[in-house]
């Protein structure tokens, strides 16, 4: 009766809709609508690409935030990574350790899921109750508002949810076989005694496209963007323009040189990297900047990015 008096197209759409809220990506609604064609040449629609047609084993090491460490050390050195502090598949790892008064506890499967405990952060910061709409959200807290119940209910969403599929995204494939895990790390400064600045190096096969900083991410996060000889690119990524000139990095050919190094060989992936007292520092590389939807002001940007990146899948 449902066949007869529903139009065919709206039938597909619904067994392909059906088929992307259980996970499942359809190859033929990416080739047709979602990826707005194979032969996409701005960037977003070519990390689009990337999610739905690569299936390079490499990419799940890169998103695994513990596995991707080997990697590091081997191409540039352990000297780039930050301090391990512990890591677990249990939230009985925050039970069992004696916490500092200042560190990262994050998730080594997802993006976003992270907890920055600080001595300087603001009173008025706290930890979330609920768990449901917290899932992948960044928190910044003073020491005295890390409540083990909270931080425990949200670490425990992050091993439990599957960063590869989220409703009302695109599923992000580099994630789907990741085994959970919570990692303490040693938080890190800057020269000033703050959180560092994030240096973020979108890298085509060993060349860099341009540099993303962010800053405020806690409070009003904004957003710039430099090319590789810091120069200021004249459009926004997603969130709003700083307003100011960013200093040049002091270290910035050092970070330039190892963006170059962890991504030679690598079609595409963007290399996080921090500034610190401790000189230059590991941050993550992400396979799919943005999930491929964050939008570029001027749309000129996301074309002249995207020209300088080949796919071939």
């Amino acid at each position: 009766m449902i066949k007869r008096l529903a139009p065919i197209w709206l039938l597909k759409t619904l067994i392909r809709l059906r088929g992307l809220a259980k996970g499942k990506w359809p190859i033929g609604l990416a080739k047709r609508s979602l990826l707005r064609s194979a032969n996409s040449n701005d960037l977003s629609g070519k990390i689009l690409r990337k999610m739905a047609f690569d299936r390079d084993p490499k990419l799940t090491m890169f998103a695994d935030k513990y596995l991707v460490r080997d990697y590091v050390a081997e191409k540039v050195g352990t000297k780039y990574l930050n301090k391990l502090i512990s890591h677990g598949d249990s939230v009985e790892l925050l039970r069992s350790l004696k916490l500092p008064s200042n560190f990262a506890l994050k998730s080594n499967n997802g993006s976003g899921g992270m907890i920055l405990v600080w001595e300087n952060a603001p009173l008025e910061h706290k930890l979330p109750k609920s768990r449901v709409r917290n899932v992948w959200s960044q928190h910044l807290v003073h020491p005295s508002n890390f409540q083990l119940d909270r931080a425990g209910g949200l670490a425990q969403n992050w091993l439990s949810n599957n960063y590869y599929f989220r409703p009302g995204q695109f599923p992000e494939w580099a994630y789907k076989n990741i085994k959970p895990m919570l990692l303490l790390e040693e938080l890190m400064f800057d020269e000033e005694g703050l959180l560092p600045s994030d240096y973020k190096f979108f890298m085509a096969n060993g060349k860099c496209m341009f540099i993303q900083v962010d800053t405020s991410r806690f409070d009003g996060h904004r957003r710039d963007l430099y090319t590789e000889s810091w120069q200021k690119i004249l459009g926004s990524y997603q969130y709003p323009e700083s307003g100011s000139n960013i200093a040049r990095p002091r270290y910035l050919e050092e970070m330039l040189s190892v963006a170059k190094a962890l991504s030679t060989g690598v079609d595409f992936v963007r290399v996080d990297l921090y500034e610190t007292n401790k000189g230059v520092k590991f941050g993550e590389l992400t396979n799919y900047p943005g999930g491929g939807i964050e939008v570029f002001t001027p749309k000129s940007l996301d074309y002249e990015f995207g020209a300088d990146w080949s796919q071939g899948y």
